[in-house]
């Protein structure tokens, strides 16, 4: 294992000592306030003067002042202004602001956040785990754009006005992603020269294929008369060459831009921040149609969507050479034939409209099918993979394979029909090309014979065309042929994407719970003012008065039916619909929980125990009453189910410290203080981890996967606990902490919980006890032992609550 110096530890509840006052530095006693910020999540709106407030916890009868700042970010300057300053608090005052300017802008943002940082103390000391502070963005625009802002309050799954929108949806997406993509502007001018190149090389052949067949006129002739036919053709050699190189730079230099790729990561990453932050208590995204959008539309929408608009860009600009080289031709040739090879910018334009017009729906009706039933396979493998325990228990392997390949069958069906009217599309704009070219070499193949003849007779070939005008116009009808194949078979392809398009845009626009989470905040701020201000009052001599301010809940109510604005139908027996009531989960509960004690919820199964409890941790809003928590109180919620993540003991064990800290779960071992990491190793052994399980935690070099270990139920269990108890939060809401653990190692863990409670944190220094903030623990259970380690044994009755 690595060995590392001892640093500056998170044990004694995250104090920090001034480094300006030496006397201070040497002991923590309770004449020292402590000035933190007053919550670890602030919640602003987008374009605000966001006031963050701190506040100052003790003695109060001295000056204390701090420096606070925000601290460097990718969305500085764009989302809020760079902001530092000093922090006095007179004395008497517990509660002070400070002031950030937040910018506003039309532009869709996932929800984004920036942090602020405090030190340099004097007076005071600071608190590890509130010196740090994270303010989260609501953004109020629309994705891809503001244009859409009213339909989504109606729509905001977009099912309802889709039709007739997608070109328009898809322009909005590009010019979003052209804007976040600054390589993009480079391939566009790139390939804008790539065309210019292409033109001037049409030129050079003309006029090389003219100094080679003798006839007068060609560029390097007139300039130049009396140049040597070698000269010559190493001048057209050099004209050739060139261009190829700064071509071939060109191609090389589009590889470093990174547009492909950052356009999926803007994509991704603002689809990620919207389902780490999607409003679970109203809307909760499957993951299995999370991890296809993330991954499979994503990557369709910007290979097959967002990268064709620079091919057709390029092939547009290449038209436009090419019409200009046209008209050019003809005008020098002065032989109305040349003026032919205009006809393609005529025909192939017309017929490819109308081609679309006939088309169209039918390929689209025939995409759409394809992917409803690819949709309905993928949903029903996602079941079968979900639910493999129970498909294999009960024999039904057969059973589901057979029903699965009626549907596989199906989509190979409808792959082959859409490839033969897929293969039928792209051939049109190649069909009516090869009947122009064949026009051209039997009309103007005939002149330049004749041509050749009369120059043979020794009479002028002037009315005639030259061969190299001729191969020129030849080389444009090939290249204009090309190009609208090419803008064709974009659109043809980004009509694949409209479906991908879609997903996307549902996904991004769905709502979040950052506003619900903004107004507890707000009320958790204000409330918490008010009562620590009566607390001052009522304990004058308290040092920490906020300690005796309690958590409540207020006549709290909760129903997963009243989430939605409509009452779900129901008919009855005689088949006439009528509106269901709510079932409610919980009803009209109202407690006051003392801080520092631990709380035992009962009840039967059905009663409400893990809906208060997920009130409780702020997972799900109330629909009516109140939850509340001081302000500066940190609540971490943990769910029944032990949730590993993919890394090693050590990285999941000291995930919530990484969270803290702001690193990589990666990096704990190089970042994370030595002292913090000896406590949650000394954590560890006090829940019973097992040998082999204390040896993968301590060994700082481990790359052993949790996966590869094959542990137990109870030892994930154990994991999952200990990743909380190291966090230290001040409130603490675990669902059924003992379940699937064997009776003496629920009784070892229960002792360890009851003693979070009454040492204010495991594994900590005694002599500060004193001066850390109560803990408080709430959990779920349904085993009589664990319930004599509560300190209160809360029990939720089953009635009916409808």
């Amino acid at each position: 294992a690595l060995t590392r110096k001892t640093s500056t530890s998170m044990d004694g509840d995250s104090y920090a000592m001034t480094p300006l006052s030496s006397s201070a530095s040497q002991e923590l006693d309770a004449h020292t306030p402590l000035v933190q910020f007053a919550s670890n999540r602030f919640y602003a709106n987008e374009g605000e003067t966001f006031e963050v407030m701190l506040m100052r916890l003790g003695k109060d009868s001295g000056e204390s002042r701090v420096d606070w700042t925000t601290l460097p970010s990718p969305h500085e300057g764009r989302k809020f202004a760079a902001a530092k300053g000093t922090l006095v608090f007179a004395p008497g005052e517990h509660f002070k602001t400070v002031v950030v300017q937040l910018l506003s802008d039309d532009h869709f943002d996932s929800t984004l956040a920036f942090r602020l940082s405090l030190s340099n103390p004097e007076g005071c000391m600071l608190g590890i785990y509130l010196k740090t502070t994270t303010v989260k963005i609501l953004d109020d625009d629309a994705f891809p754009s503001n244009i859409y802002k009213e339909r989504l309050k109606e729509d905001p799954t977009t099912h309802s006005w889709q039709r007739g929108e997608s070109f328009t949806m898809l322009k909005k997406t590009v010019k979003f992603l052209y804007r976040l993509t600054p390589g993009s502007k480079k391939i566009l001018a790139a390939d804008q020269i790539d065309n210019i190149i292409f033109g001037f090389e049409i030129l050079v052949m003309r006029n090389l294929v003219n100094a080679l067949s003798k006839n007068q006129g060609h560029f390097v002739e007139r300039v130049f008369p009396s140049i040597t036919s070698n000269t010559t053709l190493y001048v057209y050699g050099l004209c050739l060459l060139v261009p190829f190189l700064i071509t071939h730079w060109f191609m090389y230099r589009k590889t470093t831009w990174k547009v492909t790729g950052g356009a999926r990561k803007v994509l991704q990453e603002n689809l990620l921040r919207k389902y780490l932050n999607q409003d679970e208590s109203t809307h909760f995204i499957p993951a299995s149609e999370f991890q296809s959008t993330f991954g499979h539309d994503v990557t369709d929408l910007v290979v097959d969507g967002y990268n064709k608009v620079f091919v057709v860009a390029k092939s547009g600009g290449r038209l436009v050479v090419s019409l200009g080289l046209s008209i050019y031709i003809a005008v020098d040739a002065q032989v109305w034939v040349v003026w032919l090879g205009l006809l393609p910018f005529v025909v192939l334009p017309l017929i490819l409209y109308g081609f679309v017009l006939i088309r169209s729906s039918m390929t689209l009706k025939m995409q759409n099918d394809l992917q409803e039933t690819t949709d309905k396979l993928m949903h029903k493998v996602d079941k079968t993979c979900e639910f493999f325990r129970l498909v294999t228990d009960y024999y039904a392997s057969n059973l589901v394979v057979n029903d699965s390949n009626k549907d596989i069958m199906k989509v190979n069906k409808e792959l082959a029909d859409l490839a033969g009217v897929m293969a039928n599309n792209t051939s049109i704009v190649q069909w009516v090309n090869n009947i122009l070219q064949l026009g051209w070499i039997i009309y103007g193949g005939t002149d330049v014979v004749e041509g050749a003849a009369a120059s043979q007779g020794g009479s002028t070939s002037g009315d005639h065309i030259p061969l190299g005008t001729f191969l020129a116009v030849f080389s444009l009808f090939k290249s204009n042929g090309a190009m609208f194949d090419s803008i064709f078979d974009v659109y043809l392809t980004i009509a694949t994407t409209y479906p991908a398009l879609w997903r996307i845009a549902e996904f991004m626009n769905l709502p979040t719970d950052i506003q619900r989470r903004e107004e507890i905040s707000t009320f958790r701020l204000k409330h918490t003012q008010e009562k620590v201000g009566k607390a001052k009052a009522s304990h004058p001599t308290a040092m920490f008065p906020m300690d005796t301010v309690p958590i409540f809940c207020d006549n709290v109510s909760f129903s997963y039916d009243a989430r939605h604005d409509e009452p779900a139908d129901v008919p009855n027996k005689q088949g006439v619909t009528a509106k269901r009531p709510p079932v409610w989960q919980v009803k009209d509960f109202s407690y006051t929980f003392p801080q520092g004690m631990s709380f035992a919820v009962t009840g039967p199964a059905g009663s409400g125990k893990a809906t208060l409890l997920r009130m409780l941790g702020l997972v799900l809003p109330p629909v009516c009453g109140t939850v509340f928590f001081p302000c500066h109180l940190r609540v971490l919620h943990i769910t029944q189910e032990s949730v590993i993540w993919p890394g090693t003991i050590a990285e999941n064990v000291f995930f919530g410290l990484c969270a803290s800290y702001g690193i990589a779960t990666d990096e704990y071992a190089k970042r994370i203080p030595w002292a913090d990491l000896e406590r949650g190793f000394r954590i560890c052994k006090k829940l019973h981890f097992s040998k082999e399980m204390q040896a993968q935690v301590e060994d700082l070099d481990s790359t052993v996967d949790v996966e590869s270990l094959c542990l137990s139920t109870s030892q994930l269990k154990l994991i999952h606990l200990a990743r909380a108890l190291i966090m230290n939060p001040e409130v603490l809401i675990i669902h059924h902490p003992t379940l699937t653990l064997p009776k003496d190692m629920s009784k070892n863990v229960a002792t360890s919980l009851k003693a979070f409670v009454t040492e204010r944190g495991i594994e900590m220094d005694p002599q500060t006890k004193n001066l850390r903030r109560p803990r408080t623990l709430f959990y779920s259970t349904q085993e009589k032992f664990t319930e004599q380690f509560a300190d209160k044994v809360i029990t939720m009755p089953w009635t009916p609550k409808a």
